[in-house]
């Protein structure tokens, strides 16, 4: 029963770092928005630009389930 126990704590701990690291990818894309705009989406429009960036953003909370 020590073994099962041990195991899934590491399991919590294993599911834990990778929801910690993702979170940190969603979060760096956010506050890296006004580069990424400006790099990837150069329209000549601001507005455009920002809203195909979190376009792109959004679309990865929409795959999320299939990953």
């Amino acid at each position: 029963m020590a073994e099962s126990s041990g195991s899934n704590l590491r399991s919590v701990i294993a599911c834990n770092i990778g929801v910690m690291l993702e979170g940190f990818d969603f979060i760096a894309y956010s506050f890296f928005t006004p580069v990424i705009m400006k790099l990837f989406f150069p329209t000549g429009n601001d507005v455009t630009a920002l809203m195909l960036a979190f376009a792109t953003f959004g679309l990865a909370y929409l795959v999320r389930p299939l990953g």
